[in-house]
C-alpha cells in the first residue's frame, strides 16, 4: 500500500513536471497518506476480519 503511494508521487511528480504544472511536498503527502489514512485503516481492519469469517464459514478450500 504504501510503496504504490510513493510510486504514485513519483508517477505524478513525472507527468505534472513536464505538464508545466507544481508538485510540492506537501501536495504530495497530503494525497497520498493524509487523505488516504482512513481508507488504509479501514482496508488493514476489515480484510482480515472478512477473511476469518469466510474461513470459519468454511468457504474457503485449503490450499
Amino acid at each position: 500500500m504504501l510503496l504504490g503511494r510513493v510510486v504514485w508521487g513519483a508517477a505524478s511528480l513525472l507527468i505534472l513536471g513536464f505538464a508545466g504544472r507544481g508538485f510540492t511536498w506537501k501536495a504530495f503527502m497530503a494525497g497520498a497518506f493524509v487523505n488516504a489514512l482512513p481508507g488504509i485503516i479501514l482496508q488493514l481492519v476489515l480484510i482480515p476480519v472478512v477473511i476469518i469469517a469466510l474461513d470459519r464459514a468454511k468457504l474457503f478450500d485449503d490450499v
